[in-house]
């Protein structure tokens, strides 16, 4: 299956953010290969880990920002943030406990930050501009 990487359309304007979202997706990247390679289950979890600290760390970069603008739909998008984190830590619980986890479920991590930047980080890139977020 292809692998993530990142593409200029998936820019959301801030070289902070659009920074933030190409380390998430060579981390994703990183942790697919691992899967579909059937590493051993450490190297998989490390990965992962290393995922989910980057994505607190950049969620919550975002999250500031949004307060810091008063972003109308600050919201919806840390309810999806919660639901991305949820998604990533049930994989991470998965694997802990030695269950397999489907390459698939990978590919789903994957293709929802694609779509969480296309729905949801394209949609503040104005606002910030506006508040002098850059």
């Amino acid at each position: 299956m292809e692998s993530i990487s990142w593409k200029p359309e998936y820019s959301v304007s801030f070289d902070s953010i659009d920074n933030d979202h190409k380390i998430i997706i060579d981390l994703i990247g990183k942790a697919l290969t691992f899967a579909e390679r059937d590493s051993q289950e450490y190297e998989l979890k490390e990965a992962l880990n290393e995922l989910q600290k980057y994505v607190i760390y950049h969620f919550g970069r975002e999250e500031n920002y949004f307060r810091l603008t008063s972003y109308t739909d600050e919201e919806l998008h840390v309810q999806e943030h919660r639901n991305y984190l949820g998604k990533l830590k049930r994989i991470i619980e998965q694997i802990s406990l030695g269950e397999k986890v489907a390459v698939e479920t990978f590919h789903t991590l994957s293709s929802c930050f694609l779509e969480h930047i296309d729905r949801f980080d394209k949609k503040y890139w104005e606002h910030f501009i506006k508040h002098g977020i850059s």
